[in-house]
């Protein structure tokens, strides 16, 4: 069997469970959805670590059975309508590529699956880790998509590099989507493929990895609180919200008068 048709079957299976979504079908384990001001773009992705562009933003950090990790970010804007972008970085120790081989995928590569609460914002998102750029589809172009017959971008695209440890890839909206509340979340899932040996250019050693872990769910994607804090006057003095909830009273009301 090829390789090519391999990938399309998992991402049949994948599609099932992402077209019915029963009510009970959310992995209640929260993902953070961070909220920007200014969100990076492609050349910020591509000139920046991780470290440089993200480390002021909430993520989440997934480890593998061997070992390595997989850095995920979402970040949104507070506007009405935002384009969220996506960003991965894929801890990888082995970086094989194939070339020429005949299926559609020479490379890792990650199949991402995206709703809002609405169901209304269905997409399919592919990256590819040798390929400079990639695609978000509508989920109703999912099969041509994995059959070669269709090629758009018109949900949005992707971009990937390599790292110094791995590979990354940034996802990106090209259409509006109401930002995800406490109320109405996001909702993901994906699958990674890590090529891990080839011989005569054909896979002899790969792994896959799911998130979450049962293909019949998904990931709930909530905003990250804001973390700064208004100041109110306290006994004459200034404090946080956070500190007027857990100093003592004692200490809050020293000087005052009964």
């Amino acid at each position: 069997m090829g390789w090519g048709l391999t990938t399309a079957i998992l991402a049949g299976i994948i599609l099932v469970s992402f077209v019915l979504i029963p009510a009970n079908a959310f992995d209640f384990n929260p993902l953070p959805a961070a909220n920007v001001k200014t969100m990076p773009t492609e050349n910020d992705f591509l000139t920046k670590t991780r470290t440089e562009l993200l480390s002021d933003y909430d993520h989440a950090v997934i480890t593998r059975e061997n070992g390595e990790s997989i850095h995920f970010y979402l970040l949104y804007t507070e506007e009405r309508n935002t384009k969220p972008v996506m960003i991965f970085y894929f801890e990888d120790s082995t970086n094989v590529a194939l070339e020429n081989y005949y299926s559609d995928f020479n490379s890792d590569f990650i199949f991402l699956y995206f709703s809002t609460t609405s169901g209304t914002d269905e997409r399919f998102a592919f990256a590819e880790s040798n390929e400079e750029t990639g695609c978000i589809v509508p989920i109703e172009h999912h099969d041509d998509f994995i059959s070669g017959t269709y090629r758009g971008c018109e949900g949005g695209a992707s971009m990937t590099k390599l790292t110094q440890n791995g590979w990354a890839a940034y996802i990106k909206f090209f259409d509006e989507i109401s930002p995800p509340s406490n109320e109405n979340p996001y909702y993901i899932k994906w699958a990674y493929w890590d090529l891990e040996e080839e011989k005569d250019n054909v896979p002899t050693k790969e792994s896959f990895f799911y998130s979450p872990k049962n293909l019949m769910t998904y990931a709930t994607v909530f905003p990250t609180i804001d973390e700064q804090t208004d100041t109110i006057l306290v006994n004459n003095g200034k404090t946080s919200y956070t500190e007027f909830l857990f100093k003592p009273w004692e200490l809050l009301t020293n000087g005052l008068e009964p």
